[in-house]
């Protein structure tokens, strides 16, 4: 719906705000930009706005919404020292994100890099620790963003999803640190 060629800037909350990128639609009017939320956005709904030149109307928007960090394992319970799986979301693009738990008086498990996207995964061996239930902390190393989730040493287990359920949907329950058999 644009013209053809037409050049556009696009700003974060207003059109006096933080300049996110410039872009240009194609011959067809289709438009695509890729811009960057600021690194210090609090969670959140946003305006982005695109201003447009000599074209009515002048300014359009919508809305972004901001997400906090999330921490997931798929590992909820293990027997001592057992392998762990993570997955994490909202971090900073490239970031790294430390892994930690609170057993023990508080252990560094693994330092994981984020992808471009600010999400990851990673699979790493955990510390001896007593029975009982612990929290995984992921800590952005540059954003100091942190997301936590519980595990156990000994049976433990995890739903998903485990928000925004309805009546009669599917969920997955998944266990770890039973007794074999």
């Amino acid at each position: 719906g644009f013209a053809a060629q037409e050049h556009v800037s696009a700003y974060w909350q207003s059109a006096q705000g933080l300049l996110l990128g410039n872009g240009t639609s194609d011959a067809s009017g289709n438009l695509s930009l890729t811009v960057q939320s600021p690194a210090n956005a609090k969670v959140g709904f946003y305006p982005v706005v695109i201003i447009r030149e000599h074209e009515t109307p002048s300014t359009l928007s919508s809305y972004v919404q901001v997400t906090g960090p999330s921490l997931t394992t798929t590992t909820p319970g293990i027997h001592g020292q057992q392998y762990i799986s993570v997955y994490f979301s909202g971090f900073q693009a490239k970031e790294k994100v430390a892994i930690s738990w609170n057993a023990n008086g508080g252990q560094l498990l693994k330092t994981l890099l984020a992808s471009s996207t600010g999400d990851g995964t990673g699979t790493f061996l955990s510390h001896l620790a007593m029975k009982g239930a612990y929290t995984l902390t992921a800590t952005g190393q540059t954003s100091g963003l942190t997301a936590s989730c519980p595990i156990h040493v000994g049976p433990g287990i995890t739903i998903s999803p485990n928000t925004g359920v309805v009546p009669g949907s599917t969920m997955t329950v998944i266990g770890g640190g039973f007794t074999v058999g």
